[in-house]
């Protein structure tokens, strides 16, 4: 597995929440498992600007509006 923050995207109508993408790999092709937007999220919250993943579990960080 691996996660991805994308910190500039935009979601429903807030400019720069920010999403993270879980991607899992078979054998040498990498497809995307999920896309995690926070629920109470708003625009220029950064979501992803920190990422982990160990086993079952993610983790994403947000800076929040500045």
């Amino acid at each position: 597995y691996a996660i991805v923050g994308a910190i500039f995207h935009d979601t429903g109508g807030n400019a720069e929440q920010g999403k993270a993408y879980v991607f899992v790999r078979s054998g040498a092709a990498w497809s995307q498992q999920a896309m995690l937007t926070a629920s109470d999220g708003a625009a220029s919250d950064y979501f992803g600007n920190s990422v982990a993943i160990s086993g079952d579990y993610a983790v994403v960080g947000a800076v929040g509006p500045l």
